[in-house]
This record gives structure tokens, C-alpha cells and sequence, in this order.
């Protein structure tokens, strides 16, 4: 088995603020709850972090590397293993889910701890969900 990483499905950058204790962060950015209460999830940026959506931006690429693989070769088998914000924005891009359905199943949670998905390539179709 082939072990490969790909900087396109990094971790999400969290920001300044991620490591800091709730004081800290009111000190720093005393704005930053309203703001975070004021933009939908998939947009709002944390101070020196990234977006949601910027996140699946940077996964296009991957999934049309990964689209390349599977042109080439069809009857491969790929695991993508990445962190639940990675893995929501990379589920928003191939199951064309909308802002709004996308903000809603952030809000719900992202996948158990460990938790998968799973998707087959169809050459016509590209990446759909895999049911047994």
C-alpha cells in the first residue's frame, strides 16, 4: 500500500485565537463572538485562519488530482483521511450540498470521532456516494 499526503487537505488554519483561553481571546478580539454570531459558518474567518469555504477552495484541486488517478486507473481503491473540517468541505464539493445545507450540518456536527464516508467514481458521473 501507497502512503501519499497532499497539502491540499490539510487541517483547517483555526487562527490566532485557537489556543487561547476565552479572556485571552475577549481581550485580543473583542468582537469575535458577534462575528462568529453574525456570518454563517462556511464563511466566517477566524483572525489569521481560514474559512470553511476557502478550505473546500483548496480541495478542488485535490479532488481533481483524485479525478485524474481514477481516469487513469478505474479499479483503484483510495482512502482519504483528513480532519472533520476537511472532510465536511470536501463532502460539501461532492455532494453538492448548498451554503445554506452546508452551514445546517456544520451546526448539527461534523462526523463522529473516527467516522467515514465513503464515495466510488463513476467516469461519467465523478465521485457519488457508495452503497452496498
Amino acid at each position: 500500500m501507497r502512503i501519499a499526503w497532499s497539502h491540499l487537505i490539510r487541517k483547517r488554519h483555526a487562527g490566532y485565537g485557537y489556543e487561547l483561553l476565552d479572556v485571552e481571546a475577549d481581550t485580543h478580539f473583542p468582537w469575535l463572538h458577534r462575528y462568529w454570531q453574525t456570518w454563517k459558518q462556511l464563511f466566517a474567518t477566524p483572525p489569521g485562519g481560514e474559512s470553511i469555504i476557502t478550505v473546500a477552495d483548496r480541495e478542488v484541486y485535490f479532488l481533481r488530482e483524485l479525478e485524474a488517478r481514477f481516469q487513469a486507473d478505474p479499479t483503484r481503491t483510495e482512502f482519504v483521511i483528513a480532519h472533520g473540517i476537511s472532510i465536511h468541505a470536501l463532502r460539501f464539493l461532492i455532494e453538492g450540498w448548498t451554503y445554506a445545507e452546508a452551514d445546517e450540518r456544520y451546526k448539527q456536527g461534523l462526523l463522529d470521532n473516527c467516522g467515514f464516508v465513503a464515495y466510488r467514481y463513476l467516469p461519467r458521473q465523478g465521485f457519488q456516494p457508495f452503497e452496498q
